[in-house]
């Protein structure tokens, strides 16, 4: 979190297909997916690398407003 108070980061994950017998299949590779929770009122910027942070992408800005 970059700065605000209006979101917590809920949690960060692995894309996965759960299967028909409860097995889930997921491929190997860094999280793709980051699950943000409203917590107030407000605005709050999130900084998020996207890919793989080995090969040095540039950070990314996502501003969320919670009404």
């Amino acid at each position: 979190m970059s700065s605000g108070s209006a979101v917590t980061v809920a949690g960060v994950y692995r894309s996965a297909i759960r299967l028909s017998d409860g097995r889930v299949l997921a491929p190997a590779g860094p999280p793709d997916v980051v699950v943000l929770a409203a917590a107030r009122r407000g605005a709050a910027t999130v900084q998020l690398t996207t890919g793989d942070p080995f090969h040095g992408l540039p950070p990314r800005e996502l501003v969320v407003v919670v009404a």
